[in-house]
């Protein structure tokens, strides 16, 4: 780290918990990316949902939640006796 780096970390380390807690928040905040529009987030995220669900036709086969729910039930009820 150059000099001016080091003197400012020693400084950072003697202020008290609270003041270096906000101090690292700052300096994270700093870094942060801008956000991304939440419009073309949705969009993506139509686009990813559309793959998926065209990947999986025809090639997996689904089981209803109402048969996983007796399923489970049958399972428990056998373990209960």
């Amino acid at each position: 780290m150059a000099a001016g780096v080091d003197e400012i970390t020693q400084a950072a380390l003697t202020l008290r918990d609270e003041e270096r807690a906000a101090l690292a928040s700052t300096l994270l905040a700093s870094l942060d990316e801008p956000a991304d529009d939440p419009l073309e987030v949705e969009a993506a995220w139509d686009a990813e949902i559309e793959h998926r669900v065209d990947d999986m036709s025809g090639r997996v086969n689904t089981i209803p939640w109402e048969q996983i729910k007796a399923e489970l039930a049958e399972r428990r009820g056998s373990r209960h006796r």
